[in-house]
């Protein structure tokens, strides 16, 4: 094996004095230059560093967080495996100080990303309009339709929304983009966040919502519910979020048509989250309740006692914890049923159908945190100090305001940005 010099950039971690790398001759040719490895110190400790040789040693530049290093032991060495990156498993924070050591990070992810850039690392994900609480969306979208302008007279309610984010409107809509460089900018050049580390978030999307879909169809009319109270929407939508309740599934990434040249130029996605209200949940509820009866109704059973059940079943508070609950709770409701036993098993099958439907239909407020929960991603830490070098860089690669926002406004942007402190 030979042994080559480590470069540790981080101050934190200068008392690794005696970290070596081992890398055969075949692992050091396959070793291309300004490539991310993978370090291994320990079953528990996975970090990363962008790598650099020379003729005689190779420099490693740490990008994971320096307290996952911090009293571990001395001898760290490079895993046998050249660029051996599998970051999701444990969702990463990484912190790049350089556009270079960005870009390695990102090409070494294989996967289906999306990347979102925020100028303050403490950001969550949060949609505009829910930084007011209640979120006045249906009052926006009542004032923008009075006033008629021509990008908001449209049936289409995915253009709509798309429209009033172009134009810094609050909606539900969060932006992502497939460019990780302008996710980068996006991170950096916020004039009133300029005294904040920043941050990217690099999600590796299972799935995207097409044009023209089912799926892109349910985003629409659930925005036209959303934004209008539409009674003729509202069966459509309520069956929707029960079947996306059932499935766990609570967010959509979608793609949009280019309605404006912003959204063509910054490579622009949307995510959307589905949360479910109690006045919903309650639909639901007494919907499942009534289809009980019904089915009582046809065995004519005595409504007077069936009601009596309905009734016990409307006190219970779900989610019940398990199936063991559900058939204690089922037990509970028919103890003192005066039925014969081939009746009574009867309404035990059903009432526990019953139980089990409402034991999915559980209220969910708006939180699009929950995508980084479900999606594997990374969390790029972007330092204070890196941010005017980095838009330096972007600047000459050419990546600046008047290219992410290809008009007059994005032009005016970028001359602020270059000439006025």
């Amino acid at each position: 094996m030979l042994r080559y010099g480590i470069y540790l950039e981080n101050e934190e971690l200068r008392k690794f004095k005696s970290i070596r790398c081992e890398l055969s001759p075949e692992e050091l040719e396959k070793l291309n230059n300004r490539e991310l490895i993978h370090i291994l110190n320990s079953d528990d400790i996975a970090a990363y560093g962008i790598a650099t040789k020379s003729d005689d040693h190779v420099n490693i530049k740490i990008l994971s967080e320096p307290d996952m290093l911090i009293g571990t032991e001395e001898v760290v060495k490079i895993s046998n495996t050249i660029n051996d990156f599998e970051p999701y498993e444990s969702n990463l924070t990484c912190n790049v100080e350089d556009l270079f050591d960005y870009i390695a990070l990102t090409l070494a992810i294989d996967s289906n990303k999306l990347y979102r850039g925020q100028a303050d690392f403490s950001w969550g994900l949060l949609p505009s309009v829910f930084r007011s609480t209640p979120p006045p969306e249906r009052d926006i979208f009542s004032e923008l339709k009075q006033l008629n302008h021509k990008d908001f007279t449209k049936e289409d309610f995915i253009e709509i929304a798309v429209n009033m984010q172009h134009y810094g409107i609050p909606t539900r809509l969060l932006d992502w983009t497939s460019n990780s460089l302008h996710a980068l900018y996006f991170a950096c050049v916020s004039k009133e966040n300029e005294n904040k580390d920043g941050a990217v978030y690099i999600v590796n999307v299972d799935s995207i919502v097409e044009l023209g879909t089912e799926e892109e169809k349910h985003i629409a009319k659930f925005l036209e519910y959303k934004y209008l109270n539409s009674d003729m929407r509202k069966n459509d939508v309520l069956t929707f979020l029960d079947s996306i309740n059932r499935s766990n599934e609570h967010h959509y990434f979608f793609k949009t048509k280019y309605y404006n040249d912003r959204i063509r130029s910054q490579k622009g996605y949307f995510s959307i989250y589905f949360e479910q209200t109690e006045a919903e949940i309650n639909e639901f509820k007494n919907q499942t309740l009534k289809d009980f009866e019904n089915i009582c109704n046809e065995q004519q059973l005595n409504m007077n006692y069936v009601k009596s059940l309905i009734d016990k079943i409307k006190l219970l508070r779900f989610p019940l914890s398990d199936k063991a609950a559900i058939d204690s709770k089922v037990s509970e409701i028919l103890r003192e049923f005066p039925y014969n036993e081939n009746v009574k098993n009867t309404l035990e099958r059903e009432i526990t159908k019953v139980l089990e439907i409402l034991n999915t239909r559980v209220s969910r407020p708006h939180d699009m945190n929950k995508i980084l929960s479900k999606e594997n991603h990374i969390k790029v830490f972007i330092p204070t100090a890196a941010k005017k070098k980095l838009i330096e860089q972007l600047d000459d690669m050419g990546i600046n305001s008047s290219t992410i926002y290809p008009d007059i406004e994005g032009l005016s942007r970028y001359l602020k940005e270059k000439y006025i402190n």
